[in-house]
């Protein structure tokens, strides 16, 4: 369901912008079709999952409460942490280059970001069955090392052809004006390789160890910052690939 829907939105972004003049309705255009595209294709997925669950009956216990309570609370801490982790880049690169320098990276952190789904859908598939064989680590240790291999290997072949390609990319699906974006996007795709480490996330999850992820954001978060600051002073725009890459090995 997962890839299905990611590559449903991937699709449905390139016809728009081979079929219509770009522009902000496009846009608002393309995500609203996504967005419903992926509702109707987890509809029958959320259909069965009530019918298997009709046969038990409802706690009266306050479920959610409780999680959220316990390990849950870090959960709801670590996504403003993360969404603020996304817009540091931006605001140093403002702030060190001016606001074309912002427009390039956003090209390119997008491109990059549509390749990534097919890092992040190993990641969703992972989530209930490291649920379920959490207990026997063995199981948990094979099947993590078996994922990250696998998940390494997809990384390669993404990566490696968009790296030849990127500019024949960054012209078809964000016009050649932002040709200049394909240094950094290059650059940017070297951190698809250790991003591919993504799948150990569920693990975390599974244990109940979320205040980990949480610790490991906010301190990303502080890297961020020093990083940005040193290499984009040093190499320029170039320089926030240099410091996500070497985020994506040390954190």
């Amino acid at each position: 369901i997962h890839v299905a829907e990611a590559l449903m939105r991937f699709a449905l972004v390139v016809v728009f912008i081979f079929l219509m003049s770009k522009g902000i309705l496009v846009a608002m255009m393309i995500y609203v079709v996504a967005q419903l595209t992926g509702i109707l294709l987890v509809i029958p997925s959320l259909l069965g999952v009530r019918n298997k669950l009709k046969p038990y009956p409802l706690s009266n216990k306050p479920l959610f409460k409780d999680a959220i309570k316990d390990h849950g609370k870090w959960a709801v801490f670590s996504l403003p942490i993360k969404r603020i982790g996304g817009q540091i880049h931006y605001w140093i690169v403002e702030y060190f280059l001016g606001v074309n320098s912002v427009a390039l990276l956003g090209v390119a952190m997008r491109g990059t970001d549509i390749l990534k789904i097919f890092l992040q859908s190993f990641e969703r598939v992972l989530m209930p069955i490291t649920a379920n064989i959490v207990k026997n680590w063995e199981k948990t240790k094979y099947l993590m090392n078996k994922s990250i291999k696998y998940n390494l290997w997809i990384s390669v072949v993404v990566a490696v052809p968009a790296i030849v390609f990127a500019p024949y990319l960054i012209e078809i699906v964000f016009s050649g004006k932002y040709l200049e974006a394909v240094p950094i996007f290059r650059v940017l795709l070297l951190t698809l390789m250790p991003a591919s480490l993504v799948v150990i996330r569920p693990l975390f999850y599974a244990l109940r160890a979320q205040k980990y992820l949480f610790y490991s954001d906010v301190i990303i978060d502080a890297l961020i910052i020093f990083f940005d600051f040193v290499f984009i002073w040093v190499f320029g725009l170039i320089g926030v690939g240099v410091s996500m890459f070497l985020i994506a090995f040390l954190v």
